[in-house]
């Protein structure tokens, strides 16, 4: 394991790259994840500041944190500066909220993950690899949040006039649509694999699916309603 951080100037290997302005917090997440991932994590205190480090750096992944007190705009358009600086590098935000409409608009722009504070170091280090794969994550409880919030407004669906799924079985189709794996829904939703197996079996025979993307196709129509 690689918890070494290179001195600013050498070249190195891809890292894992915390963006946080205030000192204290970036030691800790640097101290953090150092003795947890085989990568070297550096950190910085803003985008302009790995503008710099990037002529000696380069990226593996990027977590970039939104504090409480920070502007919005201005966070915004520093997220859009780091997106166009390194494209191909994903991106996860951390932040201390987790609400639903704010973890969507992170997706949008462009993000590849979003971990609240709220979450255990070993959730957050799982998110990271999974992100680091090719993935998108999102957290379960938000994700149920969002899932209430559909089934408190009576949502309904073209052809059907009632929506014929539970709040866990939306939650695990939304992981389906993300492409993850059983193991990994059972983990985020905290259930047992053998129940996210009878959780996708009862969704494809509710589709009428007969494999993981047809669930991922035609549950695109499904969330596609509109409220009463």
């Amino acid at each position: 394991m690689m918890n070494s951080i290179q001195a600013p100037g050498s070249v190195s290997d891809a890292a894992v790259v915390v963006i946080e302005e205030r000192a204290l917090i970036r030691d800790c997440l640097v101290h953090c994840l150092s003795s947890q991932i085989d990568l070297d994590v550096a950190a910085v205190e803003s985008v302009e500041a790995w503008r710099e480090l990037s002529k000696t750096r380069s990226a593996a992944l990027f977590i970039i944190c939104l504090p409480p007190h920070r502007d919005r705009d201005e966070y915004h358009q520093e997220f859009q500066q780091l997106l166009q600086l390194s494209s191909d590098v994903p991106t996860i935000v951390l932040s201390d909220g987790d609400e639903p409409r704010v973890i969507l608009e992170a997706i949008e722009r462009g993000a590849k993950g979003y971990i609240p504070t709220s979450m255990s170091l070993a959730v957050a280090i799982a998110a990271m690899r999974f992100v680091s794969g090719g993935g998108v994550f999102v957290p379960a409880a938000s994700l149920l949040r969002a899932a209430r919030q559909i089934s408190e407004r009576e949502p309904v669906v073209k052809g059907q006039t009632h929506n014929p799924f539970t709040a866990r079985q939306i939650a695990v189709i939304e992981a389906l649509r993300r492409g993850k794996a059983n193991k990994l829904i059972a983990y985020e939703l905290n259930m047992c694999e053998s129940t996210v197996k009878v959780h996708v079996r009862k969704i494809m025979r509710k589709l009428k699916a007969t494999n993981r993307t047809q669930v991922a196709f035609l549950s695109n129509q499904f969330m596609n309603v509109e409220s009463v």
